[in-house]
């Protein structure tokens, strides 16, 4: 058992944040840890390098989801290669964001030697498909991240493009808001059909309520999405409610250690909501509060809270790293 309450108590007083829930973890298999990774917080020594893909959806043929995959390519000032296996981080963009919305936590987990994926969902990409017109949005999206990672395994293989460069036994998930949703069903979460089939009704305007319908219809489908190849969840600002249960007694069903992060002044998925969740969270489960943190914070894109973007961005990271550390190379 590895506990961490004192040092993200050491942490958090630092930095002005609050951690809650962190009595814990339980390694099961840890593997040495990388050497070549710097201290938590610490920006590395590694230049990203960006790899493009596109994905046919299996689900729908018309969807060609683009697929960003950023890796340590070289030392700053040796110009040797990276010289192992990196860990990976798979991320979900937020409704109506992007894969490129993210850059302050990809540049800096890649220049630790961290492997970030990250891929478009399309029909909920831009300010214009933030209430996806595609009803199915809510269901395509996990599949979508399961979809990439098959596409990483592919071109990690000995053939593939990238053979060898990333180290897939040690795979997190992670997303922003609707992405955060992702993540959590791709972590075990159990979809509550009830409170989203109450939002069905007939010639709705309502994007979002037709989505929570639509979802409702196939949560037995939505249940068998977990994906057994991700070994940790890491959450900014999720979706929660209404999803898996009012109270969100579906959260119970995650079986990997999470890490949430929320700001007090979310409007857009609300504090209080995330608080709730993370007490019904049964796994592993670390709670940070960013005092004065909005929503679209997270992003690169702009600032919606009192706490400045750039202390923002650097507690984020800070804990991502610390997170990541133990759950990927068991350092403690």
């Amino acid at each position: 058992m590895i506990r961490l309450w004192i040092a993200c108590i050491s942490s958090a007083a630092l930095l002005g944040a609050s951690v809650q829930g962190c009595g814990g973890v339980k390694i099961s298999s840890a593997k040495p840890s990388i050497a070549e990774v710097p201290p938590v917080g610490q920006a590395g020594q590694w230049i990203p390098e960006k790899y493009s893909f596109r994905i046919t959806d299996r689900n729908d043929p018309s969807r060609e989801l683009p697929v960003d995959v950023w890796l340590p390519e070289k030392h700053m000032t040796e110009s040797e290669p990276f010289p192992v296996s990196s860990p990976v981080l798979a991320f979900s963009h937020g409704s109506g964001g992007d894969i490129q919305f993210h850059q302050f936590t990809v540049e800096h987990l890649v220049s630790r030697g961290y492997a970030v994926a990250l891929v478009g969902h399309i029909g909920n990409i831009g300010v214009s498909q933030f209430a996806s017109s595609d009803t199915n949005i809510a269901v395509y999206r996990p599949q979508d991240v399961s979809q990439m990672i098959d596409l990483l395994e592919v071109e990690n293989g000995s053939a593939g493009s990238l053979a060898g460069r990333m180290d897939l036994s040690r795979l997190a998930v992670g997303g922003h808001s609707f992405g955060g949703y992702t993540s959590l069903v791709l972590c075990g979460a159990t979809i509550v059909a009830k409170p989203l089939l109450d939002r069905c009704a007939p010639d709705s305007e309502d994007g979002f309520s037709d989505i929570a319908c639509r979802t409702g219809q196939q949560a037995a489908l939505m249940n068998t999405l977990s994906d057994p190849r991700i070994d940790a969840c890491v959450l900014y600002a999720p979706s929660v409610t209404r999803w898996f249960g009012e109270p969100s007694t579906g959260l119970s069903t995650i079986d990997r250690p999470v890490l949430m992060i929320s700001g007090t002044q979310d409007t857009f998925t609300e504090y209080d909501g995330h608080v709730t969740a993370f007490a019904h969270m049964a796994a592993p489960t670390w709670f940070l509060t960013l005092e004065g943190g909005g929503h679209v914070g997270f992003t690169d894109v702009l600032n919606d809270g009192d706490m400045s973007h750039e202390r923002m961005k650097s507690v984020v990271n800070l804990f991502t790293d610390a997170f990541l550390d133990l759950t990927l190379l068991g350092r403690t």
